[in-house]
């Protein structure tokens, strides 16, 4: 008699555990990957922080922007070069994923 009681006891739970999961299931919003755009950017060089990893670039329209990029990245540039920088945005800042040094172009505003 008491196996019979045990099994209803555990058949219950069970039932009861696999209709709150599929509640769950059902109320859960779909998990969507935020597609970052790469954007570019041209301007100059203003200041190098190898230690933050960072570097800020000041753009044609004379307005300041800091990236995050690897050390690699960090050796190729010097604080005056004249640069286009392709970056994502995301929650935790601007990542620069390409820097390109413009050697020998006029300074005019991007259009």
């Amino acid at each position: 008699m008491r196996k019979v009681v045990l099994s209803f006891v555990l058949f219950a739970f069970v039932i009861v555990g696999i209709s709150v999961y599929s509640e769950q299931a059902q109320q859960a919003e779909p998990v969507v990957k935020e597609i970052k755009k790469v954007e570019k950017v041209k301007g100059k060089i203003g200041s190098i922080d190898e230690k933050a990893e960072t570097f800020t670039l000041i753009t044609l329209d004379n307005k300041t922007m800091t990236f995050k990029t690897t050390p690699l990245k960090m050796k190729k540039i010097k604080v005056g070069d004249k640069v286009e920088v392709k970056y994502k945005a995301d929650s935790s800042g601007l990542t620069a994923i390409t820097i390109i040094k413009r050697i020998g172009e006029k300074e005019e505003k991007e259009k």
